[in-house]
């Protein structure tokens, strides 16, 4: 593993926030994780021999393991106490059906899902070397224009390649996205994780199974478009464009456009509150590369860009002045589409996937 950190380190895929009333767990539940603590890991799973734990998170673990050929892989299981649990198992099986539709250098690849007899559902990906970008902004709150057009831009290619197959993300923020930045002075490569929250469009459904996931609020407020914060089930790739918009604050600035400990302000800010400027943080920004953030955070989703990639393009080109650059495919992005069933609960609910601090 060459002592890098790896894809899934954080495993923050099904970090619980707060558990409602309906997900309380019995002394069974309890005792389940102190006998998987015990017990260690498992040596084989679902034809995959086990080669280490990457990660834990309250509903998931992540291994190294390596295949029959001896390919690695990062592995996704759900822990014992989660393995009935009905929305965990459809948040993983949306995760490996929305990842089997994508494919693109800046997407963790899918490499293979099924059931294990004694430990149930498994999620097979592309083992990934790079850090959190979230560990990273901890570390260095400013980046160089460079880095964070090159993130943003990279970011862009993996939600359009998503957009364009019919997946919307509804989860774009630091934790999911992770770099690799070589010492030998070579090009980054940036990395979109997490796909559980993901929303597939019905015009996928001739290549996969839609899986519905009810009862549950998707994404993490922090980063949610206002459309998203009304109703999670009726938004399109506009709403991953304002997500994408929140980050790219976030680097330029040191902060997020909106702060609060709760969630409700929070929602209430997305809704009605303009973001501050950016060059009040940083005031040696371009004039047109605020510009360009505002409009990427455009309440109403009609006035953003037409699609995710001429947002990244148009931040590369303010930030480094570049005027060479060619502008990306004009892409059509198709309204949202009413979901398959209508969801069971509001906003008023907690979510997989959202903790306080993300």
């Amino acid at each position: 593993m060459n002592g890098a950190t790896l894809h899934h380190q954080d495993c923050d895929t099904f970090t619980v926030g707060r558990e409602p009333a309906s997900l309380f767990f019995p002394k069974a539940y309890k005792d389940s994780e102190k006998r998987e603590a015990c017990v260690g890991a498992p040596t084989w799973i679902g034809g995959y021999r086990i080669d280490g734990v990457l990660g834990k998170g309250a509903t998931a673990i992540v291994y190294h393991a390596l295949s029959d050929d001896g390919q690695p892989v990062a592995l996704k299981v759900l822990r014992e106490r989660w393995r009935q649990h009905t929305e965990a198992v459809k948040r993983l099986s949306n995760e490996a059906t929305a990842l089997s539709l994508v494919a693109h250098p800046n997407v963790v690849r899918h490499v293979a899902h099924g059931k294990d007899s004694d430990h149930g559902h498994y999620l097979a990906m592309e083992l990934i070397e790079g850090r959190h970008l979230a560990t990273i902004l901890a570390r260095d709150a400013f980046l160089p224009w460079l880095k964070v057009a090159e993130i943003v831009d990279q970011a862009s290619a993996a939600l359009g390649a998503s957009h364009a197959a019919g997946v919307i993300h509804r989860d774009v923020k630091p934790a999911n996205l992770l770099v690799f930045d070589p010492q030998d002075g070579s090009n980054i490569r940036v990395c979109l994780i997490d796909f559980g929250s993901a929303r597939i469009e019905r015009r996928a459904l001739s290549k996969a199974a839609l899986v519905t996931l009810q009862g549950v609020v998707i994404g993490t407020p922090n980063y949610m478009s206002p459309e998203h914060c009304r109703d999670a089930t009726m938004v399109d790739a506009r709403s991953d464009i304002y997500s994408l918009g929140v980050l790219a604050y976030e680097l330029i600035c040191g902060q997020r456009p909106f702060i609060s400990k709760r969630d409700a302000p929070i929602f209430a800010m997305h809704l009605a509150k303009e973001p501050p400027a950016l060059r009040e943080f940083n005031p040696m920004l371009p004039a047109a590369a605020e510009r360009v953030v505002l409009k990427a955070l455009s309440k109403r989703p009609d006035q953003r860009f037409n699609s995710v990639e001429t947002f990244g393009w148009a931040l590369r080109r303010a930030l480094l002045g570049d005027t060479s650059l060619p502008p990306p495919p004009v892409r059509t992005i198709p309204p949202a589409a009413h979901p398959a069933q209508p969801p069971v609960f509001n906003h008023g609910e907690v979510e997989f996937g959202h903790t306080e601090e993300e």
